[in-house]
């Protein structure tokens, strides 16, 4: 696929990689500049990222990280991984409870 560069350093993106990435109208991209070749991404808008993790960092700081992980994927069946997540569980809440 390919795009041409006009005489402003503008590109059109073509309309299937738009669909396929939802890139919309108005969206921001952030470049690359260390890349060897062009590199976009969609830009994070930064306000928006730390409201989220602030209301994740509420919902979650009364759940435990076993629960928090059965409810993302369901419970574990494999008793050492459910043994190692009790032990690192363990060790969170201790040092919470240290501070």
């Amino acid at each position: 696929m390919q795009a041409t560069i006009a005489s402003k350093g503008q590109i059109t993106i073509p309309i299937q990689i738009r669909n396929r990435l939802n890139l919309l109208p108005g969206q921001r991209l952030e470049f690359d500049e260390l890349a060897p070749f062009i590199k976009a991404t969609k830009a994070v808008d930064r306000n928006r990222m730390q409201l989220a993790c602030g209301v994740l960092a509420n919902e979650l700081a009364t759940v435990s990280v076993v629960e928090a992980l059965d409810g993302l994927r369901g419970p574990v069946d494999e008793p050492f991984i459910a043994q190692q997540l009790s032990t690192i569980n363990a060790s969170v809440k201790s040092k919470k409870s240290h501070k």
